[in-house]
């Protein structure tokens, strides 16, 4: 079975861009880059991976396509804020996203979200991760 990215069948993912690496470091990363100021402070980013700008308007973008996406394919009613922090890993034929997103759900309250996006060089993209950040 094809993945589907944005709506459009994809052929099969010839490798999973998250082997080998641990959420918790992805998810500590993530949350000690939204801590810092923009391009200050170190964090410990897998290797293989470079941060992402969260002043860069098509982060910001990727983000707002984690939350509808996700929308989508539970029913929620998540309303994009804003992508606090990410990492990148760029592949021959994609790059990965992992992002730190903030969102508010139907009664207003804003939460944190960790998503795992893949865009194609195509131009598709593809969630294939969503949930609340711990």
């Amino acid at each position: 079975m094809a993945a589907v990215a944005a709506n459009f069948p994809v052929a099969g993912v010839a490798k999973n861009p998250m082997q080998g690496l641990k959420p918790a470091l992805v998810v500590g990363a993530l949350k000690q880059l939204a801590g810092q100021k923009q391009g200050q402070g170190n964090a410990a980013v897998p290797d293989d991976w470079t941060v992402v700008s969260t002043l860069d308007r098509h982060i910001q973008a990727l983000g707002a396509f984690a939350v509808d996406e996700h929308n989508k394919q539970t029913k929620n009613q998540l309303v994009f804020v804003a992508v606090l922090s990410g990492i990148k890993k760029t592949e021959d034929d994609r790059s990965t996203y992992c992002l730190l997103i903030s969102a508010k759900n139907s009664t207003g309250k804003l939460g944190s979200y960790n998503a795992v996006i893949i865009e194609y060089n195509t131009g598709c993209q593809q969630l294939l991760q969503f949930e609340e950040s711990p």
